[in-house]
């Protein structure tokens, strides 16, 4: 499988490719009054409103930073009734793809109920890769409440 490798502070993870829309340069985000932190906003994407969630800030507390690789990766997301939306996650370092087989992929050995998105890891020259579960990013209140509050919303 493809993996999209990006980093969130000094540690990298993967994205499985075949939940990418699109990977798209940092854009001026509309704020979503008090929403969590770790959504850093919303923008217009072919008409359409797309929520952006910061990775960084998910995995690390503070707020990703301006790279020229930081980047918008849109993925498919489904909310807890299967309704596939768009979902932005804003990612630093944002560079490379590397193919890996399921058997590359090792149990992290730790899970959390606070941490259901984090995944298995591989094993690279230099370091470990995490891979992200993006179905799992939202606790289910959020999931419902993000997209609900985005339900019929287009830009023209």
């Amino acid at each position: 499988m493809l993996m999209l490798i990006f980093q969130a502070g000094d540690e990298r993870y993967a994205l499985a490719t075949d939940q990418v829309v699109e990977v798209v340069p940092m854009v001026i985000l509309r704020q979503l009054r008090h929403a969590p932190d770790y959504i850093a906003g919303a923008f217009n994407y072919q008409g359409q409103v797309v929520p952006v969630l910061d990775l960084n800030y998910l995995l690390n507390g503070a707020n990703s930073r301006p790279f020229l690789s930081t980047r918008i990766i849109l993925t498919n997301f489904a909310n807890h009734e299967g309704d596939r939306h768009i979902l932005g996650l804003m990612a630093e370092r944002v560079t490379q793809t590397i193919e890996l087989a399921e058997t590359d992929l090792v149990d992290a050995g730790y899970h959390t109920l606070d941490t259901p998105y984090l995944g298995k890891m591989t094993l690279s020259q230099t370091d470990m890769i995490q891979c992200i579960q993006v179905e799992q990013l939202l606790p289910l209140v959020a999931k419902d409440n993000l997209f609900l509050a985005l339900e019929g919303s287009k830009v023209d």
